[in-house]
């Protein structure tokens, strides 16, 4: 019991001094052909910067593909995903689906620091990313349409 006591004020003290929580987010939207192409954009863009990155997929019985990229570094995490939808969007918009389902039109790309990361690198490294996007051509925005189609 001696022991334990100091492990847990260990860890309750490390713990705290991660900060978490999303420095940076924005989303970013796509024409269908350019789902390989914004991926690899990201990765270069991450990698460039000194990150390992990981790119990963999941399938639904749908058929709907969601896509991640997870970048990670110097206490930093870079995380990109098909936005999530709920599937009660307006269909005359965004389709008919009877379920939530994964945008393939719209991404969300956030910052977050991770254990020992500063929130205020996450944040530059977010903004790194928005810019670099941008100048590769990508309509990268703050805030999120209703889906990737209303905006195309």
């Amino acid at each position: 019991m001696k022991i334990l006591i100091p492990i847990l004020i260990g860890i309750v003290t490390l713990t705290s001094c991660s900060t978490g929580g999303i420095a940076f987010e924005f989303y970013v939207v796509i024409k269908p052909d350019e789902t390989e192409k914004f991926i690899e954009s990201v990765t270069a863009i991450a990698k460039a910067d000194g990150m390992e990155t990981a790119v990963g997929q999941a399938v639904a019985d749908t058929g709907d593909v969601t896509r991640v990229v997870e970048a990670r570094g110097d206490g930093i995490k870079l995380w990109v995903q098909n936005m999530p939808l709920s599937g009660k969007e307006d269909p005359k918009v965004c389709g008919v689906h009877p379920e939530p389902y994964s945008d393939p039109a719209q991404f969300i790309v956030f910052t977050e620091p991770r254990f020992f990361g500063s929130k205020a690198e996450a944040t530059k490294l977010g903004e790194r990313v928005l810019s670099q996007l941008k100048e590769t051509g990508f309509d990268v925005r703050r805030k999120p349409v209703v889906c990737g189609a209303a905006a195309m």
